[in-house]
Formats: C-alpha cells, sequence, structure tokens
C-alpha cells in the first residue's frame, strides 16, 4: 500500500474500543491486517463494507437514536466515515490508522 492509501484519523474512546474488540474476534486480527476484510483477509469492496457491515451499525444506531428522542443518522459509506466521521469528531482522541 502507498503512503496515499494511508490515512490516520481521530476515533471516539468506544469506537476505538469496539474496533480493537472487533479485531480480536477476527481470524485476522494483526497489525498489518485489514479492520473489515474479506473472508481471506484481503481488502473488502466498498459496497460489501457498506451492505454487510454499516447498514446493520447505522439501523442499531437508529434504533438507540429513537429510543433517547434524538433524530437518526441517514445512510453511511465508508468514503463518508474516512472524510466526516474522523477527523471532524470534536470529542474524538484515539488514533486509527486506517491502512490496518
Amino acid at each position: 500500500m502507498t503512503r496515499a492509501g494511508r490515512l490516520r484519523i481521530n476515533l471516539t474512546p468506544a469506537l476505538q474500543e469496539l474496533l480493537s474488540e472487533y479485531r480480536t474476534q477476527t481470524r485476522f486480527d494483526s497489525a498489518d491486517d485489514f479492520v473489515f476484510s474479506t473472508e481471506r483477509g484481503s481488502r473488502d469492496n466498498p459496497s460489501n463494507v457498506r451492505n454487510r457491515f454499516l447498514a446493520a451499525a447505522v439501523r442499531q444506531a437508529n434504533q438507540e437514536l429513537r429510543k433517547a428522542g434524538h433524530q437518526e443518522i441517514g445512510a453511511i459509506t465508508p468514503h463518508s466515515l474516512r472524510l466526516n466521521m474522523g477527523n471532524k469528531n470534536p470529542r474524538a482522541s484515539g488514533v486509527f490508522d486506517s491502512s490496518g
């Protein structure tokens, strides 16, 4: 992977904990492995990430938001996470290297 393919983003402590926990439950849990990978450990297609992971996460988050009386979030893509959820979150404190 080139330097252009790597991006360090800030994460909230809660998200950092969730991603770390998720990694321990996969076969590919080394620092050089992708967090969201195919069954063979290679880079996943963005539409697969959106359909398999993000859609379910948005549904669950929206259920919790509705219960708490908050506005639901819209669709999330891998690209929107990269641009909006990490670097622009003022409460983020952890750093996650998206290359692994």
